[in-house]
């Protein structure tokens, strides 16, 4: 997928590329390029011919453990870090829900059977209050692969998909050596494991002293997007889906002076268009590469999560990075950085949204301020160097228990 936990990745080894030696095993189409074998030999460098791309695996394919092994016994890696998305590792058939509850994984045999240490990070993993709650607002839309039967049933089934990603993510958690979890929201629910923020850096500059940006350079962001030049721009962005809570854009009431600036695109695997709002400003962008999301982030004053769910949101953390405070629902993940000043938290609904924008308004250089001091917890560098302290322990943690 474009963006999301590639994008993670790809950031985390460019800063771990620079201190240690990484190969990356991933699936089989990065950068255009696609494998024509999809074994070992079928490998590239990547942009700056440092790194090793081995394009081994296949989403949901029960071949993904015996590639893998292949890989880490001819590379001999001093550790192993998988970036767990269920969406990827699921086996993926008719029969998966069976075959899922009788098999794991399809990382399961790679586990149990690797003898180099492994760390886990956990991506996508929702609090089961907020997750119980959703999948029953999916089924009431009678929307999706089940639409045809009754309500009862159609809420029982995706309950039962529920509960077998907590038991599949559970049995992950236990068979890796150690966890990173880019949120404490993640942390509290696999229960183990260490905290590392997921990163984000403006892509348009090269250090870290970006605050506070001029006027006069956010007015000339503002003119690439043709945005307004002097008005405070609230900005609403990511792939169109139900789950984001856009529906209650068009009920905002905004403070004097503020614009809301919207920005969608078709998700890949999704089949929900963008919806146009009124009274705002819609954006008919596609994809936007780093540096173009950057202009925009910067061109803008503050963001918008209206959303029913999330696990974590990379989109919040770039906005953090360019000095944006959120507005958002009162889920855990919002909740966790919010407690730290840096945006606002609140009920999923347009007068408590549009509240929350007034409040934000009146105290946005305190969030301001609290975004600046959080800043440099971001940055990639340093959390390549967290990620090294965690490969540290866990290699001589393996070691010691070789050893006894």
């Amino acid at each position: 997928m474009k963006g999301g936990v590639s994008r993670y990745t790809h950031s985390l080894v460019q800063a771990l590329a620079k201190k240690v030696e990484v190969a990356v095993a991933t699936n089989i189409a990065v950068n255009n390029k696609v494998a024509q074998k999809g074994d070992i030999d079928d490998n590239f460098k990547d942009g700056n011919n440092t790194t090793t791309i081995y394009p081994l695996i296949r989403k949901g394919d029960k071949e993904n453990s015996d590639r893998l092994l292949e890989l880490a016994f001819r590379l001999k890696p001093d550790i192993i870090n998988i970036q767990y998305e269920r969406g990827l590792y699921e086996i993926d058939t008719p029969f998966h829900m069976i075959q899922n509850t009788l098999f794991g994984t399809t990382l399961d045999k790679f586990y149990r059977a690797s003898p180099f240490p492994t760390v886990t990070t956990i991506h996508t993993v929702y609090p089961y209050k907020e997750y119980h709650k959703y999948i029953r607002q999916r089924a009431e839309r009678k929307a999706g692969k089940l639409r045809f039967l009754p309500l009862p049933l159609r809420a029982a089934i995706r309950s039962q998909i529920m509960e077998q990603r907590y038991r599949l993510l559970l049995k992950i958690v236990q068979l890796s050596g150690g966890i990173i979890s880019p949120a404490r929201t993640i942390h509290d629910i696999v229960g183990r494991g260490t905290v590392i923020y997921h990163g984000a850096e403006p892509a348009i500059l090269t250090n870290a002293d970006y605050f506070p940006l001029s006027s006069m350079k956010r007015e000339e962001f503002r003119k690439e997007f043709g945005l307004p030049a002097k008005e405070m721009l609230l900005l609403a962005f990511g792939y169109a889906g139900f789950y984001k809570g856009f529906d209650i854009l068009d009920n905002l009431v905004l403070p004097k002076d503020w614009k809301l600036v919207i920005k969608q695109d078709r998700h890949e695997r999704g089949n929900e268009h963008p919806m146009q709002v009124k009274n705002a400003i819609n954006l008919n962008l596609g994809y936007l590469d780093d540096r173009i999301l950057s202009m925009l982030f910067f061109a803008c004053n503050a963001i918008i999560f209206p959303y029913k769910l999330v696990s974590i949101s990379g989109v919040m953390f770039d906005a953090l990075a360019h000095g944006l405070p959120f507005v958002a629902s009162e889920l855990e993940f919002f909740k966790e950085f919010a407690d730290m000043g840096l945006g606002i938290v609140c009920k999923r609904d347009a007068k408590s949204f549009s509240d929350a924008i007034h409040y934000l308004d009146e105290n946005y250089s305190q969030y301001r301020r609290s975004i600046e001091q959080f800043g440099p917890k971001l940055q990639w560098r340093n959390i390549a160097d967290r990620h090294i302290e965690v490969y540290s322990k866990n290699i001589s943690k393996r070691s010691a228990t070789l050893s006894t």
